[in-house]
């Protein structure tokens, strides 16, 4: 059992830091509307990026930092990498060689990329929302393997945006400030499938508890501000707070349905 979950673990950091290289790359390209073939190149220079500048997690290390021109390379490469290739060796060990891992490995990137995409920009891709909704609903078909399973979820799915929805508004009314963005109402909605019914509660008390841990790092680090016509000075992505809560959820949801059974 233990041989068995260090070989898993192994195959997790290595697939999931590879992983990880390409979300930091999708990332970046995606709202500058950059094709994702091509080598990688340096951001200051443009010199394409050799084979040692594309080692996971230690490239960053190996050339000291700092691309050849001497602009220093950002910690958000091996950061994105490193959270991936734990996030990844998680699920293997979770789920084992099985579908479930393979949609496990699915929602771990399709997260990051929210979470990446809406820490640095505002924004949650809709393309990225409805990928992650279509896997959602074949995830807990496998889960509960029954035929109406994705449809319970979907229903999850609408009581969440209702719940989230309300909220925002009585939060709004009182503020006169927007406190909940479309995007991540749409991100609620579509953590029903992989939630489920039974632990919304759960989800809904996570992404509370996450949401004050990244404003705190958000505050701590002091990222300037990233401002559209819809977002006001001093606002804070919440998408990846709900990442966070989505992909607990699925992790803990059999411990969970054990403590408090139906």
């Amino acid at each position: 059992m233990i041989n068995q979950i260090a070989i898993l673990s192994c195959i997790g950091v290595l697939l999931g830091a590879i992983l990880g290289s390409f979300i930091s790359m999708a990332s970046w390209r995606w709202l500058r509307k950059e094709t994702w073939g091509g080598r990688s190149k340096c951001p200051a220079c443009g010199r394409q990026l050799g084979v040692m500048d594309l080692i996971p997690i230690l490239s960053y290390f190996l050339v000291g930092r700092k691309c050849r021109c001497g602009a220093r390379i950002s910690m958000r490469y091996p950061i994105i990498e490193a959270v991936t290739a734990v996030l990844t060796a998680l699920v293997l060990v979770r789920f084992g060689v099985t579908w479930l891992s393979v949609f496990g490995i699915i929602l771990v990137v399709l997260l990051m990329l929210i979470i990446v995409i809406d820490w640095e920009n505002f924004i949650i891709p809709d393309r990225l929302v409805i990928l992650l909704f279509i896997s959602g609903l074949v995830w807990r078909w496998l889960v509960e393997g029954t035929w109406f399973a994705p449809f319970l979820g979907l229903g999850a799915g609408v009581m969440l945006f209702l719940t989230a929805f309300l909220a925002a508004y009585i939060v709004e009314r009182i503020n006169e400030q927007e406190s909940l963005g479309g995007g991540d109402l749409k991100l609620l909605f579509v953590a029903g499938p992989w939630v489920g019914f039974q632990i919304l509660p759960l989800l809904l008390i996570l992404s509370g508890f996450f949401g004050l841990l990244f404003y705190l790092l958000w505050k701590h680090i002091k990222l300037p501000a990233q401002q559209s016509a819809d977002v006001p000075f001093g606002a804070f992505p919440y998408g990846p707070a709900i990442c966070a809560s989505i992909f607990t959820c699925v992790m803990v949801e059999k411990w969970v349905l054990m403590l408090f059974p139906n």
